[in-house]
């Protein structure tokens, strides 16, 4: 599956990394383990 983009690897307040993985996993309530490589969250909700 092609992505638009690909979150780096690292520590930086104005952009998701890899390493947000464990936050965003509890935030967005997807099943662990999982390393999240795109995406913002929005195609992973349910809609109405």
């Amino acid at each position: 599956m092609p992505f638009p983009d690909l979150m780096g690897i690292g520590h930086d307040e104005h952009a998701t990394s890899i390493l947000d993985t464990p936050y965003l996993v509890e935030e967005w309530g997807l099943p662990s383990p999982v390393v999240l490589l795109a995406g913002d969250g929005r195609d992973l909700c349910p809609s109405g």
